[in-house]
């Protein structure tokens, strides 16, 4: 069990206070209990819908705004545009059952504080009020794993399109937006041999058999517009 006496919170002037916007009760039910027994004295106050919540944030502040993202009449980044409109300062956690590798930071991006899978342990779910309460924002290890991997993968690209020859990155732009065999020879005046040549030489380098697989590369880089 996680107490938090009211003597961590000097600097405040109460205890944290909680808005859970969710419509499983069982789930309610849970955060509600696991709050109760982290913070003791906190105030909990608890909505079904995102409507009612969006009112109730209208008239109160609160330090954590947990927030189911697939409510029934609400869902996607929007919920978060939604909540800062009534309130910029509370704290909102996601809570979700989404892949949190592919859509934690789109919500981070959006303006929420933290993503927690509804897949984590009680030990996360402390560590995220944690980090929220002390104005740090939270994304799980597997998330924080996950984007480094994707920052180094972006880097092995990088360095692959630099090792392109300059014709090598015309017929890789030209691919890329489209352009079939005969309007690329006559936009850059090559012949056949010359354009089946560089097209191998971009695949290999770029480390793709197929030009779909050459758009998705490309679109890792920040510095090539597809």
């Amino acid at each position: 069990m996680f107490i938090y006496s009211d003597l961590m919170f000097t600097k405040a002037t109460h205890m944290p206070n909680f808005l859970l916007i969710e419509d499983h009760t069982i789930a309610r039910i849970g955060y509600k209990m696991f709050i109760s027994e982290m913070f003791p004295s906190s105030e909990i106050i608890e909505s079904l819908n995102f409507t009612e919540a969006l009112q109730i944030i209208s008239e109160k502040h609160f330090d954590v705004i947990l927030l189911n993202n697939r409510l029934q009449e609400a869902v996607d980044e929007n919920m978060i545009h939604a909540v800062r409109i009534k309130d910029e300062s509370s704290k909102i956690l996601i809570h979700s059952s989404d892949d949190e590798k592919r859509f934690a930071m789109n919500y981070i991006q959006a303006g929420a504080n933290g993503f927690l899978s509804k897949k984590c342990t009680t030990d996360e779910l402390k560590i995220a009020f944690e980090k929220l309460l002390n104005n740090e924002i939270y994304i799980s290890l597997e998330v924080q794993v996950y984007i480094l991997q994707q920052r180094s993968q972006r880097k092995i690209q990088q360095s692959n399109v630099f090792r392109l020859t300059t014709r090598e990155q015309q017929v890789m732009q030209l691919l890329a937006q489209g352009a079939n065999a005969a309007e690329i020879k006559s936009c850059l005046q090559i012949s056949d041999s010359t354009l089946s040549t560089n097209k191998t030489r971009v695949f290999q380098k770029m480390g793709v058999t197929n030009i779909v697989e050459l758009i998705s590369r490309l679109r890792f880089q920040t510095n090539i517009q597809v």
